[in-house]
């Protein structure tokens, strides 16, 4: 059984809109390259933070609120991907993983 899982290849910080189109452009041929070459991808999943985790809470000093401390927020998320990504990929809780690709969207 094959299993990819899919996410993104690369991070896009960019200025202007028209360099973000080009970026996402390059996202979308890359993701096309691998599923030509691996096959379609058997999993699809996502992952969202939760600002109500343990690990975000215990790091709040006095009446601050996850909202604001963006930098814990993105930290632990960070921490929590690379283990489902660990997970995922080194001990293949899935089954064996050919190829993933991997996207982190940030909204408000």
């Amino acid at each position: 059984m094959k299993i990819h899982a899919l996410e993104n290849l690369q991070y896009c910080h960019l200025l202007s809109k028209a360099a973000h189109v080009i970026c996402n452009r390059i996202n979308y041929r890359d993701a096309m390259a691998m599923v030509r070459k691996f096959g379609k991808p058997d999993l699809f999943l996502m992952f969202i933070c939760n600002p109500s985790w343990s690990e975000i809470l215990n790091s709040m000093e006095g009446v601050q609120r996850p909202e604001d401390r963006h930098d814990i927020i993105v930290r632990v998320f960070n921490m929590k991907l690379k283990e489902l990504l660990e997970d995922i990929c080194k001990h293949g809780i899935f089954g064996t993983v050919l190829a993933y690709i991997y996207v982190i969207e940030y909204r408000k």
